[in-house]
């Protein structure tokens, strides 16, 4: 019972490390000016492959795996959730018509509820992921590009483990500052 579990997270979150460094770069791209008015703020990436290298310039390159023990989880337990309650509702015969056929709606009904089950459980890793990924270098915090105001280093605290990031009740983004 608990392998399909097991083996639906293990497939997913072997993905992630592949994934992650194009979340982070989706993350700072969605990010950037975003407290600021249309056309108002720097552009610190112009596409992904920018972003790539900006980050990984500025950042370092590890910065480009960020959040990704948080990721892994996600991933983790969301797809384990998801495929292997799917795979007990097959098992249950829930997916078939009295006839013994598979039925359609019944089985898009259980994949709808895996889906939401899973990512209902998983959604607090997702956040965790997602706020490390935003963390930015110092300079590329700036709130616009006509004189915004710069983040010293020591203004935040940088979240490297991801368990700080979850439990700690003052969890601040530099670019909203």
């Amino acid at each position: 019972m608990a392998a399909e579990f097991i083996i639906g997270g293990l497939a997913a979150s072997g993905a992630c490390f592949f994934t992650n460094p194009l979340e982070v770069a989706k993350t700072r791209m969605q990010l950037q000016g975003e407290l600021v008015a249309r056309g108002q703020h720097a552009v610190h990436y112009r596409n992904v492959v920018h972003a790539f290298y900006t980050i990984g310039r500025v950042d370092g390159l590890l910065a480009l795996q960020k959040g990704l023990v948080p990721a892994v989880w996600y991933q983790f337990v969301m797809n384990g959730v998801r495929l292997g309650f799917y795979q007990r509702v097959q098992d249950m015969g829930l997916t078939k018509d009295r006839n013994g056929h598979v039925s359609v709606v019944r089985s898009v009904a259980a994949g709808a509820f895996s889906g939401g089950l899973g990512a209902a459980v998983a959604s607090p890793l997702y956040m965790v992921s997602y706020s490390i990924n935003s963390v930015c270098g110092v300079h590329m915090c700036s709130t616009s590009s006509t004189g915004g105001t710069l983040v010293n280093a020591s203004a935040y605290r940088p979240y490297t483990h991801s368990i700080s990031a979850y439990t700690s009740n003052h969890i601040r983004w530099p670019i909203f500052l």
